[in-house]
């Protein structure tokens, strides 16, 4: 329980960083100005000296050891090949390789976010609570996304050649993960939008529709879709032979078969209707978030059943921070309490149990899913994998 307790002080505190230091970040001209430093530096350093956390970082943890040793026999995604042969030959341990990755995650979401600098006091701190249980776990994914996320950040931006530099980066992206190919795909169709896709009832129409469905359907044409997306990478493979799992309700963690995920599904709906108006206001880019926010609620009751899925649902379900954010400067904050609307109860209610969502896991009853680096003494990669592997087969 004291590690658990440890986890929630370091992981408040650097919510509580990123939110102070967050809004010098939007003051300043520089797009890493001192504030700015401070912000990487303290989610580098709490999210980069977590150890074990979760399956693919002691899965990878022994990948890493391989290639370092000039052992790898199996095929992968050459883009972190290289990547881990380039700090292994300089020495670095996995544990270095995995602040390496969270630095580069965090330096390219500061630099996406600077596009939506009127909200990045909340956007910052949002967008990391949103996506870092998953980025904890998938680093590889996350890693080659901030590559894509950069690309991103650039085309959103004025320039001439900002639509070659999104390729060349998203091109480095996909070679460090090559499941990652659709995404730039998809982000160049999103930005090229000027208006949200649906309206609030459309919106939860369709939702509705898509929920019943899953209901129904039975899940053993998937199977196909799985093989096909395993021909892309061998690391898909495992993914492919995992269906059974995941097309069950063991696979409920997440999903719309628990309490988390049904409230999760509810409140999203909620949010985009209360920030249809505000994004169209906004301008561009936060109807580019809209969207993505939109589509991902929509499919949900699909993606949280099937892992490839939702590896992309977990990337598009996370710019919902910037709605929020939005949402919470402009409308939140701008109601004067004598003119509050029926609905505005309802809306803090809405995103004070979005904010603590993300904090509340099914892994809480396990300390050993909460260490740092300094609780590591005598524990391997294959026992902390085991850890991970036998709860997920309990569930």
């Amino acid at each position: 329980m004291e590690k658990i307790v440890i986890y929630d002080f370091l992981m408040a505190l650097m919510l509580w960083v990123l939110y102070r230091y967050g809004g010098k970040v939007s003051r300043s001209k520089r797009l890493f100005s001192r504030a700015g430093w401070t912000a990487i530096v303290v989610y580098t350093l709490n999210e980069g000296l977590r150890f074990g956390r979760g399956i693919d970082y002691n899965a990878y943890w022994k990948v890493y050891e391989k290639i370092a040793n000039g052992r790898l026999t199996e095929d992968m995604d050459f883009g972190f090949v290289y990547f881990a042969k380039t700090l292994s030959s300089v020495g670095l341990p996995w544990q270095g390789c995995v602040l390496i990755m969270n630095f580069l995650f965090i330096v390219s979401s500061l630099c996406f976010l600077r596009n939506y600098n009127n909200c990045l006091k909340y956007a910052l701190p949002l967008w990391v609570l949103f996506s870092y249980s998953q980025a904890e776990n998938v680093m590889r994914w996350f890693t080659g996304f901030s590559f894509i996320l950069v690309g991103l950040a650039l085309l959103q931006r004025d320039g001439k050649r900002k639509f070659l530099y999104f390729m060349l980066l998203s091109a480095f992206g996909c070679i460090f993960h090559f499941g990652l190919i659709p995404v730039p795909i998809l982000f160049l169709i999103f930005t090229r939008l000027d208006k949200p896709l649906a309206s609030p009832v459309q919106t939860i129409f369709a939702a509705l529709i898509v929920l019943g469905i899953m209901q129904y359907a039975s899940f053993k044409g998937y199977v196909e879709l799985f093989n096909y997306f395993a021909l892309m990478s061998d690391r898909f493979s495992g993914y492919a032979n995992d269906t059974e799992y995941w097309l069950t309700k063991a696979s409920s963690v997440g999903s719309l078969n628990n309490l988390g995920g049904i409230l999760d599904f509810v409140l999203s709906l909620f949010m985009l209707s209360i920030g249809y108006d505000v994004c169209k206001r906004a301008g561009k880019n936060y109807v580019f978030a809209y969207n993505l926010f939109l589509i991902s609620c929509i499919f949900r009751p699909l993606t949280a059943q099937m892992e490839l899925l939702n590896r992309y649902d977990t990337l598009i379900y996370t710019f919902r921070a910037l709605v929020y954010a939005i949402i919470i400067k402009h409308t939140l904050l701008q109601v004067k309490l004598k003119r509050q609307p029926v609905w505005y109860p309802i809306l803090i209610f809405v995103v004070g149990v979005n904010l603590a969502l993300p904090l509340i896991t099914p892994l809480r009853n396990d300390p050993r899913k909460y260490l740092y680096v300094w609780d590591s003494k005598g524990i391997t990669a294959d026992k902390m994998y085991d850890v991970y592997i036998n709860d997920r087969k309990q569930k």
